[in-house]
């Protein structure tokens, strides 16, 4: 290839510039080329290529019949890899991908002999073999030869592929926006962001991943495809097994794949794997950070070859983060609203155990009655506190002990020697096993050993194989010490303790005064799962009536179960049964029909809600008690029943009873 020299006349002067295409210009060897030698060129053609090159705007120039490529160097970034060998190329061997729209043009801007402009043209340029979305505004403008015939076409513009795209991404996110502004909830909500992403894509499957367990091992949260009948099924996490993908995303880059073809059969059968007969031929995955930990991916696939833009991906990770975004908000308010009504649960029960100590309390003068409601009430807000203190997660049985005995320490004397495993009781568990601790400590300060020198506590405890654990309280008075004969007082106290271990911790108790002292041996079950597990259920049975109407009281606290109870029969109702869980219940429904029922709507993280339905198709009137501001989920047979919320009102209960049991309420009679 020889080039042309600029000749001293200046008749190349217009090749003369220091540029990128001048050079390769002059450096051409135009001898057998259809232009011929750059001497011979028009004088139009020479002018206005002399324009083209200075100019620092995209200008190219197609001249004669098959329309010969010449361009400056600001236009030659517009055909990608095809530049520097498309210089001198006939335009349709340029664009064969684009030649049916711009041929159409180019015989308009020769027929009529005047320009054309056209403004965001889609033009599906194949720049890297596969197909892409690009946009151009441009103009064709007809050069004139000297003797005033058409010589070839002057051509200027430039990309607006981001600027449409943009615009159309702006309304993706306003589409988007308000989709995610008419979910019904969370998993509603992604579902309707991805079709609108798909739909924005044009692609035929969407997944949304969530990150479980490692950097890149993903579980699908949600997917979206074109035909909800004609699903793609990918292999959920597909992407995390194929290297340069895994690579990519852990790296926080979106991974693209244009053609799955070009991969091994492993890899293919990976990626494209679907369970209805598709295959995926193109991929796009791209991850989502928070922080420097991997939050999850958004998986796009294609049953055709596609050339994934880096607009595409910037649809995606718009769309993923505002979906995301979103979703996080919402469950922020959602977690935010259950911890304020748990906060107010908590609170209501607290106050309601409170009230039921208060009423559940007996004594023969005043001070004995204010001291034993002070010490109960203290009990139950150090178990608060220390549940408080290590947010309401499980907390040490040592720990438990040791808070109790510390609140009498001013007061104890004798040995204390503490012996067991490390047991982890749950929040519900060791608020119950607070009040055991504290009506034996209490007890033995009161009317046991622990105020004697000399005398000893032996508190032990272990754990069988069956996830029991054996309790055991002994005390031994000193020598000259003799244990009280007189055990009305524990037998006043041991109603309250009895009720919280058998009926509450579903245990246990026995108790009696040695020769040398108080022992109690305790078996509760490690936790509520162990307890659902060792629930007997009696067959049903007839059960006998009286004319009494009897009520079945299902509550989990049995402080309050028992203040119930007590307020049931001291307004002349008779008790089918007091039960202390979901499963007591049942099996209490199971043997019998009461006459009345009073349901604690939560039981130990269970709504009692299926115990209601059993007993409201048997025809049994009932109401529940509450610490929330309202119930979920109630069946709509159910939605009459009467609630109370707590701490419940004696007058307001007995009244709502009267009202259920009707003409057979013992008011009447």
């Amino acid at each position: 290839m020889s080039g042309s020299p600029i000749s001293s006349d200046g008749a190349l002067q217009f090749l003369a510039g220091d540029n990128e295409m001048s050079r390769r210009i002059r450096d051409y060897d135009w001898t057998n080329h259809p232009l011929g030698p750059v001497e011979q060129w028009p004088e139009a053609l020479r002018v206005s290529l002399g324009i083209c090159l200075n100019s620092a705007f995209p200008t190219a120039i197609y001249w004669g019949d098959e329309h010969w490529l010449l361009y400056n160097d600001a236009w030659s970034t517009i055909p990608g890899p095809r530049h520097p060998d498309c210089l001198g190329e006939r335009a349709e061997d340029v664009w064969p991908d684009i030649w049916s729209i711009i041929k159409p043009q180019f015989d308009q801007v020769l027929q009529e002999g005047r320009g054309l402009s056209l403004h965001d043209q889609m033009l599906p340029m194949a720049r890297q073999g596969v197909p892409e979305e690009t946009y151009w505004s441009y103009n064709f403008t007809p050069i004139l030869r000297l003797n005033g015939q058409i010589g070839g076409i002057y051509n200027s513009g430039m990309e607006t592929t981001a600027q449409v795209i943009g615009t159309r991404q702006m309304k993706l996110i306003v589409d988007l926006e308000a989709a995610l502004g008419q979910a019904s909830d969370t998993d509603d909500g992604q579902r309707r962001a991805m079709a609108e992403l798909g739909e924005y894509l044009n692609v035929d499957s969407l997944l949304i991943t969530t990150t479980q367990s490692g950097e890149t091992h993903q579980v699908a949260m949600q997917r979206w495809t074109k035909d909800a009948g004609d699903a793609l099924e990918p292999i959920v996490d597909a992407a995390s097994r194929i290297q340069s993908v895994r690579q990519a995303i852990v790296a926080g880059q979106a991974s693209a794949i244009n053609d799955l073809a070009g991969l091994s059969a492993t890899d293919q059968m990976l990626l494209g794997h679907t369970g209805s007969g598709h295959t995926t031929r193109s991929l796009l995955v791209v991850p989502r950070f928070i922080g420097d930990l991997m939050a999850g991916t958004v998986v796009v696939q294609s049953q055709s070859v596609r050339a994934w833009s880096e607009y595409d991906i910037s649809a995606v990770k718009a769309a993923y983060e505002r979906t995301m975004t979103w979703v996080d908000r919402e469950e922020s308010i959602l977690r935010e609203r259950s911890m304020m009504r748990e906060i107010d649960h908590r609170a209501r029960n607290a106050l309601a155990v409170a009230q039921s100590v208060v009423r559940l309390t007996t004594a023969d003068d005043v001070d004995t009655f204010h001291r034993k409601v002070e010490e109960r009430i203290g009990a139950l807000s150090r178990a608060h506190t220390l549940l408080s203190s290590e947010r309401w997660t499980n907390i040490s049985l040592h720990r438990l002990i040791g808070e109790e005995l510390d609140r009498f320490s001013d007061t104890i004397n004798a040995t204390i020697q503490i012996d067991g495993p490390d047991v982890m009781l749950s929040p519900l568990y060791a608020q119950a096993v607070a009040i055991v601790i504290h009506e034996l400590t209490s007890n033995a300060v009161h009317n046991g050993v622990l105020p004697y020198q000399g005398g000893e506590l032996f508190l032990n405890w272990s754990v069988d194989s069956r996830q029991f654990v054996h309790l055991s309280w002994v005390e031994i008075m000193p020598g000259d010490h003799t244990p009280k004969s007189d055990t009305t007082s524990w037998a006043l106290e041991s109603a309250l303790i009895e009720r919280v271990v058998c009926s509450q911790l579903s245990g246990t108790i026995q108790h009696h005064q040695t020769e040398t002292g108080f022992v109690c041996d305790i078996v509760l079950p490690l936790n509520e799962q162990v307890s659902e597990l060792n629930v007997t259920v009696t067959q049903p049975e007839d059960v006998k009536h009286s004319d009494i109407p009897q009520v079945l009281i299902v509550e989990d606290e049995a402080i309050i179960a028992m203040d119930i109870e007590q307020m049931v029969a001291d307004a002349g109702y008779g008790i089918y049964d007091v039960c202390g869980s979901l499963e007591e219940g049942l099996a209490a429904v199971a043997r019998g029909r009461p006459d009345l029922a009073v349901l604690d709507a939560n039981l130990a993280g269970k709504p009692s809600i299926e115990i209601a339905i059993k007993l409201a198709e048997m025809g049994v009137p009932l109401l529940f008690s509450t610490g929330y501001d309202r119930i979920l989920n109630l069946p709509f047979d159910l939605k009459d029943t009467p609630i109370l919320s707590k701490p419940v009102n004696e007058r307001r209960l007995i009244q709502t009873l009267n009202q259920l049991a009707g003409d057979a309420s013992p008011h009447l009679h």
